[in-house]
Formats: structure tokens, sequence, C-alpha cells
């Protein structure tokens, strides 16, 4: 499901589409539950990335404009949740993830985002920068730290990084991970191999090393 909001996981639809959209995401979420079920809680689910309102191909919305996709998104996760606690004892205690809309850290995402009822979840929210200054994180992550660090809701940083042609990308990355820290918050470096490659996969060698 990373991305599929290009295709089928549409948030923007007809009550009837999404009933068939459900019916399809348990399906999919079912035959993942099952063929790993015996795996151990080493094995972490996510039910899906970055899904966000694409009705408008020019223009995606990243800042959900439309109350009614965050319902959505909101419905999806319970049935991701339902589906994916089947089928072994290991699933019924699994660690699951889930992300705010679009992953994104700004107050419209968190506000509507809804915390299921389950004794393991994580939520995943993703964030790029260019900034050094550490105490500025503290004024974007302010909504972050008021909606879920303060009320020990477990989060994680499943995206952080910039472009490798960034001026001072080392320092953003400083700057970024020492804010983290300091809230006890955990983060994963995105690699995509590309424009924000860090090692290369073919060569297993370090592209760039950051060195903190």
């Amino acid at each position: 499901m990373h991305h599929d909001d290009q295709t089928w996981l549409k948030i923007s639809c007809t009550t009837k589409e999404f009933e068939n959209i459900c019916e399809l995401y348990s399906k999919i979420w079912d035959i993942i539950a099952y063929e790993f079920k015996d795996y151990t809680n080493n094995l972490i689910f996510e039910g899906m990335n970055e899904v966000i309102d694409r009705s408008n191909p020019e223009k995606h919305d990243w800042w959900g404009k439309d109350k009614s996709c965050f319902r959505k998104l909101n419905k999806l996760y319970k049935v991701f949740i339902k589906t994916a606690r089947k089928h072994s004892e290991h699933n019924q205690n699994r660690t699951l993830m889930i992300s705010t809309y679009g992953a994104q850290i700004h107050q419209n995402a968190l506000k509507h985002f809804k915390l299921p009822k389950d004794k393991n979840i994580i939520v995943d929210i993703h964030h790029y920068s260019r900034n050094t200054d550490i105490d500025s994180y503290i004024g974007q992550y302010k909504y972050v730290l008021e909606y879920f660090v303060s009320k020990n809701i477990p989060i994680i940083l499943g995206e952080i990084g910039e472009k490798k042609d960034s001026v001072g990308n080392a320092d953003i990355l400083k700057a970024y991970t020492s804010f983290a820290q300091k809230y006890n918050l955990k983060y994963i470096l995105w690699d995509n191999g590309t424009s924000r490659a860090y090692i290369d996969s073919k060569t297993n060698t370090i592209i760039r090393s950051l060195n903190f």
C-alpha cells in the first residue's frame, strides 16, 4: 500500500466506492496477516504509506481540505487493525504502525487523526527539513508534542532526511536528530537510492558519511 492512493486506495471517492475499497483492503491485509502469522513480534505491520486526497491531478492535497477524507482514512485504519490481528497469537500482540493524513505533522492532520483503541500501536509521521537550528524544530513540532508526546502516544519519525545535494545536509540531520533525541523520538533515515542516497546498495558502500 505504498502510495496506492494513486491507483485504487482512494479516500476521495463515493460511499459505494469506499465500501469496495475497504473490502479489498481487508482482503489484502488478511492475506498478509496469514502469510506472516508465525513471525515473531520483531515484525511490524504498517497499514499504508502517505495516503492523501489525489482527486485533483494537478495539485495533490497534502493538507486535507476535504474532511470526509480524514474520516475515510480513520475508517481504513480500523479495518487494518481488525484484520491484522487475525490468525495467530503473534498477530494479536504484534506492533502495528499507522500514520496521520499523508504522515504529515501539521495541525490539520493531527487534529483529525483518531487513535484506534488498541494495545500496541505506533503512530508514524514523516518530515524533511532544511533547518540547522535545533530550536526551530520545537515550533515545527508544536502540535506533535501537544497531540502525541504529551499524551504518551508512541510515535516514530518514519522518514527524515534531505536531498544529497542539499547544502549543509549533515548539519541539518545533526540538528534534527539532536532535537528528536531530546524528546526521545525514534527516527528512520530515508534512503531512496537516488536523490536521498546514503548507501550504494549495489556495492554495499557508504556514499555519504554523516559523522555524528
